[in-house]
């Protein structure tokens, strides 16, 4: 009797079935999933840590590194109410250019020496000069000049002479050089003042030095942030700033304001935290031993002394780190590959370091490491 085509076509159903789960079983499920737990060592470091300008290589011994310092100028001008009141008398001060076209000969006006104006207002030399000669060209004289510093014989704003005021000079009249000795503004003189005007007291003083450094520092701080390259780290109080001058312009404008002029210097001393970090690693590693990594690791400075004569900078250092023997996952999953249950077991036991370890062999019926090390997962913890 022929055998029905129906059972051959089930059987052959059955029997590739059976050949497809024996390759999913044999080749695609089996896995493994090992748990490692290692033994944790704690490293800490609690004193100071040198940054010096004149170090070049990390010196984890004594705990110092290079480091490095920048400098930064900055100035700033700025007006300031002034609050005092009082009565002041000031005499107009300012140049004029004093002329000889007399002759070729020199003059000599001696310190003090008045200048008149036709409304017989009296300016005075601030110092001696001497009036070069003039020149004789084609037999004409070509008046030279000199320029000079004047003050008012007497204080009020009448002596705030405009430009283009002709002056005399009494002292040569009666002698052929008074017509041939003259002065004349260029600018107008100014100052001149009789009367209450505010002036700075010395709280306002006071107050504006206080602006102006806290102005300037500021804007050098910010100009040296910028400066300083990415690798480089700074910190809070790692710098010390300097005023270089201070002026105060007491001369107090129409709208009631005097003015102040500052310049200071900002010192910043700067460190690569990668060097901080590597001398932590050495010390470490002197310490707990070769073979281990970091796991986790806290560090805190504290607030930095620096000494800019000695170019060095002090900070104390507030470091802890959890190191864990380092293992190499790709090493140990190669020699983990096809070996059996037991073996396994009898591998990760002898691994030194090690606190506990769990192994999962997946389905449940395998007992044997998967051939392929892409079918082994390992997680250190």
């Amino acid at each position: 009797k022929a055998f029905p085509i129906k059972k051959v076509i089930l059987a052959t159903a059955v029997m590739a079935l059976g050949g497809v789960c024996s390759f999913v079983a044999l080749r695609i499920l089996p896995k493994a999933d090992i748990v490692l737990v290692t033994q944790k060592k704690t490293f800490a470091y609690a004193n100071a840590l040198v940054v010096d300008k004149s170090v070049r290589a990390i010196d984890a011994a004594a705990m110092k590194i290079p480091g490095q310092l920048f400098i930064e100028k900055k100035n700033a001008s700025l007006a300031f109410p002034a609050t005092g009141k009082k009565f002041i008398e000031k005499k107009a001060e300012g140049k004029v250019l004093i002329s000889n076209a007399y002759s070729s000969e020199k003059q000599t006006l001696v310190q003090k020496t008045r200048l008149l104006t036709e409304g017989g207002l009296i300016v005075r030399l601030k110092e001696a000069i001497v009036v070069p000669g003039a020149k004789i060209v084609d037999g004409k004289i070509v008046p030279s000049t000199i320029e000079a510093e004047v003050v008012a014989d007497k204080p009020g704003a009448e002596y705030n002479i405009g430009t283009g005021t002709r002056f005399s000079i009494p002292g040569l009249k009666g002698t052929p050089r008074h017509e041939g000795f003259y002065g004349e503004t260029q600018r107008a003189l100014a100052g001149g003042f009789v009367g209450e005007r505010a002036y700075p007291t010395d709280d306002d003083i006071k107050k504006a030095k206080t602006a102006i450094t806290g102005v300037v520092e500021e804007s050098a701080k910010a100009t040296a942030a910028q400066k300083v390259p990415a690798e480089f780290k700074t910190l809070e109080r790692g710098a010390q700033f300097r005023m270089i001058k201070e002026t105060v312009n007491s001369d107090v404008n129409e709208a009631g304001m005097f003015s102040i002029f500052g310049e200071g210097e900002l010192s910043m001393m700067a460190f690569r935290e990668n060097d901080v970090v590597q001398a932590l690693a050495e010390r470490a590693a002197k310490e707990v031993g070769q073979g281990y990594e970091k796991k986790s690791e806290e560090l805190i400075y504290g607030l930095p002394k620096l000494d800019l004569v000695a170019g060095k900078m002090i900070v104390v250092l507030d470091y802890k780190s959890v190191l864990a023997p380092t293992i190499k996952v790709d090493d140990l999953k190669g020699r983990m590959v096809s070996k059996l249950e037991r073996e396994l077991k009898a591998l990760l036991l002898a691994m030194p370091g090690l606190e506990s370890a769990t192994v999962a062999l997946w389905p449940f019926w395998v007992r044997s490491v998967p051939g392929n090390d892409k079918k082994i997962a390992v997680e250190v913890k």
